[in-house]
């Protein structure tokens, strides 16, 4: 599931060249998109370096890296290459909500929320990273902010939060521990 989402937010976020001149960089960015939605994410990430190597100013290229990389669960590198991308656009609001996602994975649930709430404040219309957000406070049974990130996330049409919403209404699911909870 979380592989589909990276994929369908590389191709949706980049589907057309960011790239500010025609060069050879561009090229194997082009062609590292192509390869990661054909599920090539070896080439895909071969390509996306060189790319990087040629032109390294373009946060598309890197961010796409990034994507790439947290589809391999390869997050700790995911991660250099989001932080990255925030260095050459720090108003990037989907390479907040990757980061938060990779910190999320390698534990750092502050710093996953931190990246989340980042992402809100550059687009307080971004259903995805209230979700997101709502998922990390699930996780720690702080239900009152999830259920309202939930909330606020149905209401801007991001069609997942439908599910999480209307357990949020059902109370007798409240008192429920999340199963990464027991461990403990």
């Amino acid at each position: 599931m979380m592989k589909k989402i990276f994929l369908a937010t590389l191709i949706f976020c980049c589907a057309s060249s960011l790239f500010a001149q025609s060069s050879e960089g561009e090229f194997y960015y082009k062609q590292g998109l192509q390869k990661a939605e054909d599920g090539d994410l070896e080439k895909a990430l071969e390509l996306f370096d060189k790319s990087i190597a040629i032109k390294g100013d373009e946060y598309v290229a890197w961010y796409n890296r990034g994507i790439v990389k947290s589809m391999m669960g390869r997050y700790e590198d995911a991660l250099a290459d989001l932080e990255q991308t925030i260095k050459l656009n720090s108003g990037y609001k989907k390479a907040y909500l990757n980061r938060g996602t990779a910190k999320m994975h390698l534990t750092d649930y502050g710093g996953a929320i931190a990246d989340y709430t980042l992402a809100t404040r550059l687009d307080s219309t971004y259903g995805e990273a209230f979700y997101d957000r709502g998922l990390v406070y699930e996780l720690f049974d702080k239900m009152d902010m999830a259920c309202n990130d939930f909330i606020k996330a149905k209401e801007l049409k991001f069609a997942a939060a439908d599910k999480r919403v209307n357990l949020c209404l059902d109370l007798s699911k409240r008192g429920e521990v999340h199963p990464i909870l027991w461990l403990k």
